[in-house]
């Protein structure tokens, strides 16, 4: 099963919280951003299923603020190992 459209609230607060506490370990001022937006529907005819569709996308930016310089980093991805890299 894909995990994609599965991660809870907190889930979400936790990539963030990881991905700007990874950025202030180098030395970085950070702000962190996760969304997920999803959507399902099905119709049915007669008592049978016609179609179902799921659709969705989710995310995380990374702004950092490091030695007078800005940065952006993204991802579609918000296991641990995706947020760190």
């Amino acid at each position: 099963m894909s995990i994609l459209l599965t991660q809870t609230d907190d889930d979400l607060r936790d990539a963030v919280q990881q991905a700007v506490e990874l950025a202030g370990r180098r030395g970085a001022r950070a702000r962190a951003a996760a969304h997920q937006d999803g959507l399902a529907k099905v119709a049915m005819r007669d008592g049978d299923v016609e179609t179902e569709e799921r659709s969705g996308r989710q995310g995380l930016t990374l702004s950092v603020v490091y030695e007078g310089r800005r940065g952006l980093a993204a991802t579609a991805a918000l296991d641990r190992e995706a947020v760190a890299r």
